[in-house]
């Protein structure tokens, strides 16, 4: 029995490994690349820090070349071209996402807008979150952000006067949720955002977000991809209290909706239910706005959050850039508010912030499938391969930045560099559909921290600015800072 179990555990190996040879051999970039073993392919060589790794292979090995997600062949992308070419001439071909459990039981069988497989369907649910996230339906949402960055400043102020530490996770995290419960729900009168079922429910989305951030060799093994599945099926329940809670809100908003909610939505549901109930059943309408909710949520809180907190690593970092933005403020706006009007006047802080997407990249790796035999600028990719788009070794390449390594936001008053497509917000037709919405808090947030208060260290040494990858490129661990009010002259 021992040798029948041998025989086999060696005959998978020389299987896989043929087929890997072979895929290998079909793809014109195929000897580039590090050596996988079998089942976990080069997934053990990736460590704790992903991002770095491919930063490393990038090097080594080219701005194309391959890799091995276990069973799965993938193409890693850093050329700043051919992701153009990719992205925006031949989207239909790179249109799908991973294919793997994870995503496959978080999107409900591939129904969520971030992943839903049927071209069509994506189109629908694309248009209908993109109106639904048009300013002129978040109104709600634009008159409530200039009030919720006010108190998450007041909250800095409190911390300053007292000399107490600030944490800035806790505040961002609390800023970012607050606004995107509002997006979504309208929580203002009718629910308390700060209550204990809105709690469990932003605690069970936050644990998915980490989940999803984390996928194991179980998503990438064909034999061991049923015991996951399984696993999210049987024993994981944060998922079922998100779709729990959702549910609710879909019927509460059903028993109040009225006619005048489809031209003047209370909220993003309202929009969803306007725009879809007329076409489909009250259940298909449900399972739609549970989808698109959970996307929605997902991606406002766990990005703009992150860039928060990163802004506060880099201004504590970097005081003459911190003291170069204050006075750029203090020069156009004086001792006024800032507002949305006034990002065309405000240049080295809007520089400010595209280095802080530039250097860390929330998301730093974009996945596609590719759905057939393509080949673009002399780079074959054949049909069913993984795509990585290394958005990280994009922004971190000598090729397109002098010292990529460096935090330096004047390289962004440097025409040439304004327009490179690096975006944490993605590019082409499948990128991010609320990124509006998301630059405008994290213009007002920023500048308004920059404006009202000098931030520091607690000791004089830097902060780590190294960065741990979950689903977004996050500070390492938590850390405070030092704050002191800015008294204009």
């Amino acid at each position: 029995m021992l040798l029948v179990i041998v025989l086999l555990i060696l005959g998978y190996i020389v299987l896989d490994y043929a087929r890997r040879c072979r895929l290998v051999f079909r793809s014109g970039v195929g000897t580039k690349g590090p050596f996988p073993l079998p089942i976990v392919g080069n997934l053990y060589q990736l460590g704790d820090k992903p991002h770095e790794a491919l930063l490393k292979y990038h090097k080594q090995y080219g701005p194309v070349y391959r890799l091995w997600m276990g069973d799965y062949h993938c193409t890693v992308i850093n050329d700043s071209n051919l992701l153009k070419k990719m992205l925006n001439e031949h989207i239909g071909v790179f249109l799908h996402r991973l294919d793997i459990p994870s995503i496959q039981y978080f999107s409900h069988n591939f129904e969520g807008l971030g992943f839903v497989m049927d071209s069509d369907k994506w189109k629908e649910r694309r248009n209908a979150t993109t109106f639904a996230l048009s300013k002129n339906k978040t109104r709600h949402l634009y008159s409530l952000m200039d009030s919720s960055i006010e108190e998450f400043l007041q909250s800095m102020k409190q911390h300053s006067s007292t000399g107490e530490p600030f944490q800035p996770h806790y505040f961002s995290d609390k800023l970012i949720t607050d606004l995107s419960f509002k997006m979504c729900f309208n929580v203002e009168g009718r629910n308390n955002v700060y209550s204990k079922r809105f709690r469990m429910f932003s605690d069970s989305l936050n644990q998915i977000v980490v989940d999803l951030g984390a996928p194991t060799v179980y998503d990438f093994s064909f034999l061991l991809q049923p015991f996951l599945l399984k696993y999210y099926q049987y024993v994981y329940k944060h998922s079922i209290e998100i779709e729990a809670f959702i549910d609710q809100e879909y019927d509460e908003h059903i028993k109040s909706f009225k006619p005048e909610h489809i031209d003047h939505p209370r909220d993003f549901i309202d929009t969803i239910i306007g725009r879809m109930d007329e076409k489909y059943s009250r259940d298909q309408v449900k399972t739609i706005v549970v989808d698109l909710v959970f996307n929605v949520l997902a991606a406002s809180i766990d990005s703009p959050t992150g860039l928060i907190e990163w802004a506060f690593v880099y201004l504590a970092n970097n005081p003459i850039i911190q003291e170069q933005v204050c006075k750029e403020l203090e020069t156009v706006i004086g001792d006024r508010k800032l507002s949305l009007s006034d990002k065309l006047s405000t240049p080295y802080l809007n520089a400010f912030i595209k280095e802080l997407q530039r250097i860390k990249p929330l998301i730093p790796f974009l996945p596609r499938t590719c759905s057939e035999d393509i080949e673009i600028d002399g780079v074959f990719i054949p049909k069913n391969t993984q795509i990585i788009v290394n958005f990280y070794g994009i922004a971190h390449s000598e090729k397109y930045w002098n010292n990529p390594r460096e935090f330096n936001p004047s390289r962004f008053l440097d025409s040439k560099n304004v327009n490179l497509d690096y975006s944490i917000f993605g590019i082409g037709k499948r990128s991010c559909v609320g990124q509006f919405i998301a630059q405008d808090i994290l213009y007002l947030a920023i500048g308004g921290i920059i404006k009202s208060f000098k931030v520091s260290t607690l000791d004089g040494a830097s902060i780590d600015d190294s960065g741990n990858l979950g689903l977004t490129l996050k500070v390492s661990q938590s850390f405070k800072v030092s704050l002191k009010e800015r008294i204009l002259n």
